[in-house]
């Protein structure tokens, strides 16, 4: 008790209170005041820990960890779903896409036949006419080939493999 006492008026010293200002006229009075200061000290979190904050501390930090794991676990739930919803969409798309290709792949192949055959109609057919066809293609469609000849995806020139595709059509329809 007397230590308690000692506490108390330290207490009340380093907050600047006698026991005159705060209208206590003997020593029951002060360790009233005393206490309640120490109930206020230890409330507000000036004062030692007591057990009871520890305990807090630690319910703090396993919850603090526990809505960690729930929020991995939730995120992993997200990408498992979205996986599953891209494969759905690929599952879904890859057949419409396909046939768009090859429909393009086809209209382009039938305008590629129609302007070799109508820019030889009525020359002799030689191997010179399958490169002059390829190069005639290449300025009629300068979207396709920004370029010109060369193409930065394969490093080098198109005019050969667009040589052998009129080659391959010309000897196909003549």
């Amino acid at each position: 008790m007397a230590d308690k006492q000692y506490h108390s008026l330290v207490l009340l010293a380093a907050v600047g209170a006698t026991p005159r200002t705060c209208g206590a006229s003997f020593a029951g009075d002060v360790v009233i005041l005393s206490n309640t200061i120490c109930w206020f000290v230890g409330h507000v979190g000036l004062g030692r820990r007591s057990g009871g904050d520890v305990m807090n501390e630690r319910y703090r930090s396993q919850r603090a960890e526990g809505e960690r794991r729930l929020v991995a676990a939730q995120h992993e739930s997200l990408s498992d779903q979205a996986a599953v919803v891209r494969i759905v969409f690929r599952v879904l798309v890859f057949p419409i896409w396909v046939l768009r290709y090859a429909f393009r792949r086809l209209k382009r192949r039938r305008e590629m036949t129609a302007f070799a055959l109508d820019f030889v109609h009525g020359r002799i057919y030689d191997d010179r006419i399958s490169e002059e066809v390829a190069r005639e293609w290449i300025k009629q469609h300068p979207g396709d080939y920004v370029l010109g000849e060369y193409d930065p995806k394969k490093g080098k020139s198109v005019l050969p493999a667009l040589r052998r595709t009129f080659s391959r059509i010309l000897d196909r329809n003549l």
